[in-house]
Order: C-alpha cells, then structure tokens, then sequence
C-alpha cells in the first residue's frame, strides 16, 4: 500500500545578506526582518518580494527572492524537517528529522 506524503520544511535561511554600501548588515536587523518575511536589505513587505520557482535538492528547497523597492535579491532555503503519512490508518503518522 502507497500512502500520500506530506513534507514539511523549517524557516528560511537567507544567503546573502551584504548591504552594498557599508559592505556589512545588522544580523539582529536581518534575522528580526526574516522572521517578519520581509526584504533583509531594506525592510520591504512580503507583498514587494517576488519568489522564483523552488528548487529541491536532498534535504534542503531553496529560491530567489526579488526585491522590487530595492531592486538586490537573495536566496530562501528550507531545511526537511518531518514526513507525515495523512493516509497512514489512524492518526496522521509523523516522522521528525533531528538532522
């Protein structure tokens, strides 16, 4: 028996975080505007990011974000974090990943 699988990914990480101008960012600023979803440059909702396909590779999916106030771009990643079975008899059987 096949059962369906849904895959579920952490929050993202962002690669590139570099403000051209000074050569360096408040990590605190761009951590505080990640978990917000909004552009680590310049602080733009998630409304003005513009998401490129997603692209999985092993346990990690990532695309390109493009800032349309700012015009810079970086690079969400999920991690693989759980499997659940939703047609697994019973309750939805889930499988964590600690790695």
């Amino acid at each position: 028996m096949i059962f369906p699988v849904m895959m579920c990914y952490s929050l993202p990480s962002i690669h590139s975080y570099v403000d051209l101008h000074s050569g360096t960012m408040d990590n605190t600023l761009v951590k505080e505007r990640v978990k917000h979803q909004k552009c680590p440059y310049c602080g733009a909702e998630r409304k003005e990011l513009l998401c490129g396909n997603a692209e999985i590779d092993g346990k990690e999916a990532y695309h390109v974000v493009d800032c349309t106030l700012c015009e810079k771009h970086f690079t969400e990643v999920y991690s693989f974090c759980r499997v659940i079975l939703t047609d697994h008899p019973g309750e939805d059987f889930r499988i964590d990943f600690d790695d």
